[in-house]
């Protein structure tokens, strides 16, 4: 446990020794409360910032499920890149494949926060509905300002409506952005072992993995610009 080895703790651990040698019982307590505390301090900041480093903390449910698999072969990458750095291949381009894995991953976790907003903000796409079909019923039997009136709701409500289906593009777009980085991360990974097998076997990958990585490259530059797209 790291935060027990932090300067604070150890302050305590040495002030609670030198009150036992000195026979001053309630300062030797004292030291080791403090000491305790702190200890539960370091640990609490540390849970904090993972927390805060976690790109899913702030997706809802359905966003957390979808980036689940994403993190997962981010985290596989980083492990093969950092567990073989005497490989060539890695050595070459494993800084590359982990920093393009590692942007792709933050890619995505914004896109789903978009996600999120928008389907929030489609919420209201049901009482739309509703609220049409019942002018359209009115209309039939309305005349003068009355029938004015509900046609104007009407194509209000009709406008409404369409920007609720472009919302819907856009969240299938988004999803489908992100199991095209699911499935470029895979081949990543599956790229990088196999780089790391032919090394030991004295074998030549370098040109499918540069391949796979130009993939990586061109998949997180388009998810930039889908991102302008649907934020406008």
């Amino acid at each position: 446990m790291k935060q027990v080895l932090h300067p604070v703790p150890i302050a305590c651990l040495l002030m609670a020794i030198g009150g036992a040698v000195m026979a001053n019982v309630p300062f030797m307590v004292l030291a080791l409360l403090c000491g305790i505390a702190s200890v539960g301090f370091l640990s609490a900041r540390t849970a904090q910032s993972g927390r805060a480093l976690d790109p899913s903390e702030s997706l809802g449910n359905e966003g957390r499920a979808l980036i689940k698999p994403v993190q997962r072969l981010a985290t596989d990458i980083e492990e093969i890149v950092k567990t073989n750095q005497a490989s060539p291949s890695i050595t070459v381009i494993g800084g590359e494949a982990l920093a393009e894995s590692s942007r792709l991953l933050n890619q995505v976790a914004r896109s789903l926060t978009t996600r999120d907003e928008l389907i929030r903000s489609a919420r209201g796409r049901h009482e739309a509905e509703k609220e049409l079909g019942q002018a359209r019923m009115r209309l039939e039997f309305s005349q003068g300002e009355e029938r004015t009136s509900l046609e104007a709701a009407i194509a209000a409500r009709t406008s409404e409506i369409s920007h609720y289906d472009e919302i819907g593009t856009h969240v299938k777009r988004i999803e489908l952005g992100v199991h095209q980085a699911e499935a470029a991360l895979a081949e990543m990974k599956a790229r990088l072992s196999l780089s790391v097998s032919s090394d030991k076997a004295e074998l030549d990958t370098g040109d499918d993995l540069r391949e796979t990585l130009g993939r990586l490259k061109t998949l997180s530059k388009s998810y930039d610009e889908v991102d302008q797209i649907v934020r406008g």
